[in-house]
This record gives C-alpha cells, sequence and structure tokens, in this order.
C-alpha cells in the first residue's frame, strides 16, 4: 500500500485532500510544517492551525505530526525576503516556501519515514505525458494555483499528489459538508504572507534593519514630484501612497536603489523583461518559443515570445504590453493548460 504524507492546515482542501486519498486506499499520513510565530485565522501554516488538522487527521483515523522548522524557514524564506527588498525587489516568498518546505523539506521528510509520496490541498494537476510528468492547471481555473508550483523540480512533481486538482471549489466544499469533517468554522483561505504579522510589509522591513530613507519621487522625464521615505516600501505599479498631485492617475514605473529614486509614470507597462533561474519542466531542454506568460498569480496571461538565453536566463517579449511587471516577482510560460517552466523577473524593457 502506497504511503502519502499529505500537509494538513485545517482547512478544506487539505483535509478534502486527505479524505479523498484515504478512500483511494493510500495508507495516509497528516504532517503539519510550523514556519512560522504570526497567529491568525487568515495565516497558514501557524500554531493557530495546528489543532484544526490535529482535529481532522483524529476524525479521519490518521496519524499526524507536527514539525517545527522555524528557524530554517527563516534563513531559506525570511532572510532572502529581506534581502530582495533590500535590493529593490518585490519578492514573492510563496513559490520558495513550496519548493524548500511544502515539497522539499516535506518529501524528504516522507521518504525518510517510508512515504512514497507527500500531497497538498492545490489547485493543480500531474499529467503524464509520454511517460513524463507534467505540472498543469486545475480543473477550476478561478481557483487554479498551478504558478505558485513551477518552481518545483521534475523529481518533486514525480513524488506529488493534488487530489483536489480535478475538482471545482464548489465540489470540494460539498464533499466536505457531507463527510461532516470537523474543519474551522469561520477558517478563510489565507492571501497573507504567514510571517509578516498584519500584512504590514513596511513595518517588517523596518523592523528587521530596513530604515526609512527619504528621496525623491520624479517622472520618467526626471521632474521632481514629491519625496519619498524609501524605495523599499514601494513596488512597481503602486499608485496609493506616493503623496503625489498631479490631476491625473500616477504609478511607480521604476525603482532606482542606488540613487534612492522612484520613477512614477502615467503608463507603467512593459514591452518584456530579462529573467533569470529558469526552471524548466516541459519535454526535453529549454527552448525558444511562443508561450502564454503570467507575470502574477491573477493575470490572465499574454502571449509572447520566450528565448532562452542560456540554461539558466530568459528573455520575453509581449506580444501586448502589460501593466506592472516587476522585478523580483515569478513569471510562468504555459502551453495551454500545461506549464512549460518559470524564471524569475530581473529587469523590465519598454
Amino acid at each position: 500500500m502506497p504511503v502519502v504524507f499529505v500537509g494538513m492546515s485545517g482547512g478544506v482542501d487539505s483535509s478534502v485532500s486527505a479524505l479523498l486519498l484515504k478512500e483511494q486506499g493510500y495508507e495516509v499520513r497528516g504532517v503539519t510544517l510550523v514556519l512560522s510565530d504570526v497567529e491568525g485565522e487568515r495565516k497558514c501554516c501557524s500554531l493557530d492551525e495546528v489543532k484544526y488538522a490535529q482535529y481532522v487527521c483524529k476524525y479521519l483515523g490518521i496519524t499526524h505530526e507536527i514539525v517545527n522548522v522555524k528557524d530554517l524557514f527563516r534563513r531559506k524564506i525570511i532572510l532572502p525576503f529581506i534581502k530582495e527588498y533590500r535590493e529593490g525587489r518585490t519578492p514573492n516568498p510563496c513559490v520558495n516556501c513550496n519548493f524548500y518546505f511544502k515539497f522539499g523539506y516535506m518529501l524528504e521528510y516522507a521518504i525518510s519515514q517510508g512515504g512514497n509520496f507527500v500531497a497538498t490541498g492545490h489547485y493543480a494537476r500531474v499529467v503524464e505525458v509520454d511517460s513524463e510528468k507534467l505540472l498543469y492547471k486545475g480543473i477550476d481555473k478561478n481557483k487554479d494555483q498551478s504558478y505558485f508550483l513551477a518552481r518545483l523540480s521534475k523529481f518533486q512533481l514525480s513524488r506529488s499528489l493534488f487530489p483536489v486538482g480535478e475538482l471545482t471549489k464548489s465540489e470540494v466544499q460539498r464533499i466536505a459538508r457531507e463527510a461532516r469533517l470537523p474543519l474551522k468554522p469561520h477558517l478563510r483561505e489565507s492571501q497573507d504572507l504567514c510571517f509578516v504579522p498584519n500584512n504590514d510589509v513596511k513595518s517588517f522591513l523596518i523592523n528587521n534593519g530596513i530604515s526609512p530613507l527619504e528621496g525623491e519621487v520624479v517622472d520618467e522625464n526626471g521632474n521632481f514630484l514629491s519625496k519619498h521615505d524609501g524605495v523599499y516600501f514601494y513596488t512597481v505599479g503602486q499608485r496609493r501612497g506616493l503623496g503625489v498631485q498631479v490631476g491625473r492617475k500616477i504609478y511607480v514605473k521604476y525603482k532606482d536603489v542606488v540613487n534612492n529614486r522612484i520613477v512614477v509614470s502615467e503608463s507603467p507597462y512593459f514591452s518584456g523583461f530579462y529573467g533569470s533561474k529558469l526552471n524548466w519542466l516541459w519535454y526535453g531542454e529549454p527552448r525558444n518559443g511562443v508561450f502564454t506568460i503570467k507575470v502574477r498569480y491573477k493575470s490572465e496571461g499574454v502571449r509572447g515570445y520566450l528565448e532562452v538565453i542560456d540554461d539558466d536566463k530568459v528573455k520575453v517579449e509581449f506580444y501586448e504590453k502589460q501593466f506592472g511587471v516587476t522585478p523580483g516577482q515569478l513569471a510562468v510560460f504555459y502551453d495551454g493548460d500545461c506549464v512549460v517552466g518559470s524564471a524569475f523577473i530581473d529587469s523590465t524593457f519598454s
């Protein structure tokens, strides 16, 4: 009987995943990685959620383990997050957390304990095509989370199960109700950073050594418009909090860390970007081609030409200019519903 370790949060998606896998004949073991000391109903992987994961596992008649990885999480996720902001980028730590922890550390732990697979409640699918295991979008396009999994290695994908990826959210909720799973009544899906209190990134950065530093806000011609309190606290595409009154909407277009300047524009649109740390999940070796590119989780994606500069770096040219393309964020490349690969955005051009 295959053994699968299910990452449990006490939420509906991971709980239904454990239920479905048990019904499919797997030996299911629940595990919760404690990553953060920050508690609250919208914080994943915190101590606040452990007890609800325990309730579900007890109800399902499966074992549950708690693994504290807070120190490792700080080294692998929190410190690099602060470093990225210090260098003027806007990171997305969730994609790295999936690679290092939910499908990295947890998979290593599962194998060491005799496990064959790990599973989570992500809305995505692993599909075998011509003997290759490829990452696909979840059936529910409104909930698809393949974007957050695009940094996984091919080995990690080969050992990963996504039971709810074949279902819609409403179907998952119906299964939970019919099974009478003991879920937290007011549990909502976390959209926050689990290690940032109140999702207040600015205060978090200040408390971790990034001090406010007054600088200039200028337009694209270099004309002075206002003052800011530190380029680290702003992101490309931001409109609020700029302190600029010019009678029209303006947005952050570039952050000049060296000169501590923010460049604003009425049109923060970009023709493309250069990226690095290419992770290729498709067939064969990385290659040039026309794909659909998503530069943020909630974007619809746009067609563009991907040029592989070497095994690690890429250049992407959009067929239609894109708003707020942000250095530090992840760009994910799709062929239809299949994830081709991903790269981190280094710089943009317009």
